[in-house]
């Protein structure tokens, strides 16, 4: 197998672990985003629990209150037919008690239709986070057993192309090497392009006729990108 040929493999071989490495990065990031949106729902879940025990105790609270004016305004009621007072300003102040006992009842009763009415609005909000929240444990839960196979699974194939890559650099001249780990470092561990209907397989630069044949005539040479500078291979 000729300098190029083997350049060209090695090549495939480099590209071949950086694929694995990003799918290993990608399902790392899954697990990260659904982590977030994890801590997320959490922090809302407990917010919305807490708004929750607030209006319990405000419910309890006007409750109370309504139970009280009740009381008082019975006992007023109870005062007014069963006295055997007649004094007319005492009649009348007794009836303005209870004129403003029953408005404030008309208050507390319309305080808490509201408050019911947003403890059933937050409790249904409360079901809904909860079920978001068990959703995303699930998929947390299977994304990682999926990440710990496909971690187990990747670094074997790593290891195998680690072997083959030691190989392969084993088969190339030092000068050949030289030049393939010199442009690995400069074009993001890109070092070979393929020269594919008269385009760089990287940048898709036109590379002129002349220039093609040349390459074309000596594949056995090492060959540049005019524009990205990438070793040039005709395959």
């Amino acid at each position: 197998m000729t300098n190029m040929n083997v350049l060209y493999e090695l090549q495939k071989i480099y590209d071949e672990e950086q694929k694995l490495k990003r799918k290993l990065q990608e399902s790392v990031t899954s697990l990260e985003v659904l982590k977030k949106q994890l801590d997320s729902v959490i922090i809302e879940k407990t917010g919305i629990s807490e708004k929750f025990h607030q209006i319990k105790r405000k419910l309890g609270d006007e409750n109370f209150k309504l139970q009280t004016e009740e009381s008082t305004w019975k006992k007023l009621n109870n005062e007014l037919y069963t006295t055997h007072q007649s004094n007319p300003r005492y009649l009348k102040d007794l009836e303005n008690k209870i004129s403003e006992i029953s408005k404030l009842r008309e208050t507390e009763e319309e305080i808490i239709l509201y408050l019911l009415d947003d403890l059933d609005q937050i409790t249904k909000k409360q079901t809904l986070i909860e079920q978001q929240e068990k959703e995303i444990k699930e998929a947390f839960s299977t994304k990682t057993f999926s990440k710990e196979g496909l971690e187990l699974q990747i670094k074997e194939d790593l290891f195998t192309l680690s072997m083959e890559k030691k190989t392969m650099r084993g088969q190339l001249d030092q000068e050949v090497l030289d030049v393939f780990d010199k442009m690995m470092m400069q074009c993001q561990g890109k070092a070979v392009a393929i020269l594919s209907q008269g385009e760089c397989g990287v940048c898709r630069f036109l590379i002129p006729l002349s220039q093609t044949e040349v390459i074309k005539k000596n594949r056995d040479q090492i060959h540049y990108c005019s524009n990205c500078k990438r070793i040039l291979l005709a395959v």
